[in-house]
C-alpha cells in the first residue's frame, strides 16, 4: 500500500496519515506518538507497581501473623476497628440530627419571612431579647427588658464598651421593631453592685473561624474538601496542586475537628493532642502513690523509659526510646505534689516535645485505688506527628496505656516485667 504526500502537506497531516496505517507488521502508531511528543507505552510499569503492592501486602500479613506478637497485634487491630466503627456510627447519628435540626430552623426562618406583620406577644419578645443579650454583655442580669407592641425598652447599668453590642443584639431579635436605650453607662464596674463579677463574652465568630465546628459544619466542610480534592487531582500543574492541598487540608480539618495550629503543632503550646487514662489498682492508696511517685524506679517496670534523673530543683530528665530505636530526652518540671492526692507536671520552655498533665489518686469503695491521668502534649508536627508515631506504637496514648498496665501488674503481683528497660542487657 502506497501513500503519497503533496509538498504542501504539513506535519500534522503526515502524522495523521501515519497513525491511520494499520496494515503490515510495521505499525506506525508508536512513531506517530513520538512525532506528537507523546511518550510511548513503557512495558513493565504496571507489573512493577503490582509487584510493590504484593510486597506490601505480604509484609502486612507477616506483621499480623508474627508468631510472637501477632496475636496481640490482631487483637489490638480488632479493638481499634470496632472502636472506629462505633465512633463513626455515633458521629453519623449526631451529624444527621444536627443537620435535621438546622434544616428545620432554616425552614422556620423562611416561613417567618412571609409573616413579618404578625404580632409577637410581649412576654415572648422579652424572653427572646433576654436570651439574646445573654450572649452579648458580661452582666445580662443587670439589664431590665420591657416590651410594648414590638417596641423594646432597655434599662439598668451597663459598661460603656458593651452598649453598642447590647443594642445591636436586641435589635436583631425577630419581632423587635424599635429599641429604646435607657441604660446607665459606666466606664468601670467599681462600686456598682450589679456589675460585679460576670464574664466577658467572646466576640462572635463565623462558623468556620471557631475552634470547634458543629457537626453540620463538619459535614459541609468534608463535602467541599472531597470535591476540591477530586478537582485538584484531575487537574495537573501548580493550580491543581494548590487545590489538592486545600481540599486535603479542609477534609482533614473536618474529620479531626482540630484547628490547624493543633494539627501542625505550630503555635499550639503544649496542647496539640489530649490524652486521658483511668485505671483501678487493687492496692492501698499510699502504696500506689509511693510506687508511681518514685520516678527513678520507672525503668524497673517500664519498657521504653531507659533512665530518669531527678534534679535538686524539682526537674527531671527522662531518656525514652522513640521511633526507630532512637533515644529521646524529655525534661519535666513538677509544679504540684500533694502526697496521696495528685502530681502535676509541665515541660520547661524550648522542649522538642512540650507536654503538661496531672495525675489524681482516689480511693474506691472496695479499698482499691483509682488513678486518673489527664495530659496534653505537642510532638513534632502536632496531631499529624502523633498519628504517625501511633503507627509505630510510640505515641503518648500507647505509652500511657501500656505502662499503667505494667505498673498495675507490678503492684498487684509484686513481680517486675521481664522486658523492663532496666533488665535489658
Amino acid at each position: 500500500m502506497k501513500t503519497s504526500f503533496s509538498g504542501r502537506a504539513n506535519v500534522r497531516d503526515r502524522t495523521n496519515a501515519l497513525e491511520s496505517m494499520e496494515c503490515g507488521p510495521g505499525n506506525f502508531r508508536p512513531l506517530a506518538r513520538r512525532m506528537r511528543g507523546m511518550r510511548p507505552d513503557v512495558p513493565g510499569t504496571t507489573g512493577g507497581m503490582s509487584l510493590l503492592a504484593v510486597a506490601g501486602i505480604g509484609a502486612g500479613i507477616m506483621y499480623m501473623l508474627d508468631p510472637v506478637a501477632g496475636a496481640r497485634r490482631r487483637s489490638v487491630m480488632r479493638s481499634k476497628l470496632f472502636h472506629a466503627m462505633r465512633k463513626g456510627d455515633h458521629a453519623a447519628s449526631v451529624s444527621a440530627r444536627d443537620v435535621a435540626n438546622r434544616s428545620r430552623g432554616m425552614a422556620a426562618r423562611l416561613r417567618r419571612l412571609f409573616h413579618r406583620d404578625s404580632q409577637v406577644p410581649d412576654s415572648k419578645l422579652i424572653a427572646r431579647v433576654r436570651s439574646a443579650i445573654g450572649r452579648c454583655v458580661s452582666h445580662p442580669h443587670a439589664i431590665e427588658v420591657d416590651a410594648y407592641d414590638g417596641r423594646v425598652v432597655l434599662r439598668g447599668p451597663v459598661l460603656r464598651q458593651e452598649v453598642d453590642d447590647l443594642v445591636s443584639c436586641a435589635r436583631a431579635v425577630e419581632g423587635v421593631r424599635e429599641v429604646e436605650n435607657e441604660t446607665k453607662m459606666f466606664d468601670r464596674p467599681d462600686d456598682i453592685p450589679a456589675l460585679q463579677g460576670g464574664q466577658t463574652r467572646p466576640t462572635r465568630q463565623g462558623r468556620f473561624l471557631r475552634e470547634n465546628w458543629t457537626p453540620a459544619t463538619r459535614v459541609l466542610a468534608a463535602t467541599a474538601g472531597v470535591a476540591a480534592l477530586a478537582a485538584g487531582i484531575s487537574r495537573r500543574g501548580p493550580i491543581g496542586g494548590a487545590v489538592t492541598a486545600f481540599g486535603g487540608g479542609l477534609l482533614l480539618r473536618a474529620l479531626t475537628n482540630l484547628p490547624l495550629k493543633r494539627l501542625l503543632g505550630i503555635g499550639a503550646g503544649p496542647r496539640a493532642v489530649d490524652v486521658q487514662k483511668t485505671i483501678n489498682i487493687d492496692a492501698p492508696l499510699d502504696v500506689v502513690f509511693d510506687f508511681l511517685s518514685d520516678f527513678e524506679s520507672y525503668p524497673l517496670f517500664m519498657h521504653d523509659v531507659k533512665q530518669v534523673r531527678v534534679h535538686d530543683d524539682g526537674t527531671m530528665h527522662f531518656v525514652v526510646a522513640g521511633p526507630g530505636g532512637a533515644n529521646v530526652g524529655i525534661d519535666v518540671a513538677i509544679v504540684a505534689f500533694v502526697p496521696n492526692e495528685l502530681i502535676a507536671w509541665t515541660s520547661p520552655p524550648g522542649q522538642i516535645v512540650a507536654d503538661a498533665g496531672v495525675a489524681r489518686f482516689d480511693v474506691n469503695l472496695d479499698g482499691s485505688t483509682r488513678v486518673d491521668i489527664k495530659m496534653t502534649y505537642n510532638p513534632p508536627a502536632g496531631a499529624l506527628g502523633h498519628a504517625a508515631a501511633r503507627l509505630f506504637g510510640k505515641d503518648a496514648k500507647t505509652f500511657l496505656d501500656e505502662n499503667l498496665l505494667r505498673a498495675k501488674t507490678a503492684i498487684e503481683t509484686g513481680r517486675l516485667p521481664h522486658d523492663a528497660a532496666a533488665l535489658q542487657k
